[in-house]
C-alpha cells in the first residue's frame, strides 16, 4: 500500500486561523454582553413591576399611597416596609409591626445591573426609590411624603388622575447609590426616594434617577406602566413627570 503523508499547518496558516477566531470572538462578545444586559434589564423591570403593583394595591386598600416615612406602633418605617403585606412578605411585616425592625436582603430590591458590593447577611441593600418630590410634604410636588411629621400629606390615585394624570406621574424608579430600604431618618427621602430641584443639580446621580443600564433608567408610573427614561431627558420634563400638578402639557416623545 502506498504511504500517505499528512501535511502539518504552516505558521502562516496557524496565524490565519487564530486571527479568524479572534475576529469571531470580537463580533460575538458585544452580542453576548447585549443579551446579558437585556436579561438584567428584564429582571429590573419585573422587580419594579412588583413594587409598582404593591403600591397600587396599597393605595386601593387605604385610598392613599404610603409615605416615604411612616409611623408604626414602636418605630418609623420606610415605604418599602409598608408594602410588605402586598409583596407576600407578611413574615417581615409582622416583625416590624411587633417591634423588631430587622434588616434582611430582599432579591427584588436589587437591580442585577447594580449589584451590592457584598452578599453578607443582614443587609437591606436597595436599588429602587420612590417619588418624594422635594421632601417638603407638598402633595403637588411628589407622591411619597413624610407621614410621621405630615400625616395629612397623603396622595391618592384619584388626586393624581384629576391633576397630573396617572400615566404621566412617576412613582418608582432606580437610583445608583440609593440607601438601605430600612433607613428612616429625617433626610432619608434623599436616599430611599428620588427628588427634583428648581434647576438641574450638578450631581445628577445623588439628586435623581440613575442606573447602569446603557442609555437610561427603568421607571414606573402611577397607572403601573413602565417606560425607559433616557439619560438625556430634559430636566424640565423630569420635574413635570414628578410633580402631580405638572408644569404644562407633557408630550410622550419628550421622554
Amino acid at each position: 500500500m502506498p504511504r500517505t503523508t499528512r501535511k502539518a499547518f504552516t505558521l502562516v496558516e496557524l496565524l490565519v486561523v487564530i486571527t479568524i477566531i479572534g475576529m469571531l470572538m470580537a463580533l460575538l462578545l458585544p452580542a453576548v454582553q447585549a443579551a446579558r444586559e437585556a436579561a438584567r434589564r428584564a429582571t429590573c423591570v419585573n422587580n419594579q413591576k412588583q413594587l409598582a403593583l404593591a403600591m397600587v394595591n396599597f393605595e386601593s386598600s387605604r385610598r392613599y399611597f404610603p409615605g416615604w416615612r411612616n409611623q408604626l406602633p414602636d418605630h418609623n418605617a420606610s415605604w418599602v416596609v409598608m408594602l410588605f403585606p402586598y409583596l407576600e412578605r407578611n413574615d417581615l411585616w409582622n416583625e416590624w409591626m411587633g417591634g423588631t425592625a430587622r434588616a434582611v436582603r430582599i432579591n427584588f430590591m436589587i437591580c442585577p445591573s447594580n449589584p451590592p458590593t457584598t452578599t453578607a447577611a443582614g443587609r437591606a441593600d436597595n436599588a429602587y426609590v420612590a417619588n418624594t418630590g422635594r421632601g417638603n410634604n407638598n402633595i403637588a410636588d411628589g407622591v411619597f411624603h413624610d407621614h410621621t411629621n405630615a400625616p395629612n400629606a397623603r396622595v391618592s390615585l384619584d388626586y393624581i388622575s384629576q391633576h397630573g394624570g396617572a400615566t404621566t406621574t412617576l412613582v418608582a424608579s432606580e437610583k445608583l447609590g440609593a440607601g438601605r430600604w430600612d433607613i428612616r431618618g429625617d433626610n432619608a427621602f434623599q436616599n430611599i426616594g428620588f427628588m427634583w430641584e428648581d434647576s438641574r443639580p450638578n450631581n445628577g446621580i445623588n439628586a435623581h434617577v440613575s442606573s447602569h443600564h446603557p442609555g437610561g433608567v427603568v421607571a414606573f408610573f402611577a397607572d403601573s406602566h413602565y417606560r425607559f427614561l433616557r439619560n438625556d431627558l430634559d430636566y424640565t420634563v423630569y420635574q413635570n413627570l414628578m410633580r402631580i400638578r405638572g408644569g404644562g402639557v407633557i408630550d410622550d416623545a419628550q421622554f
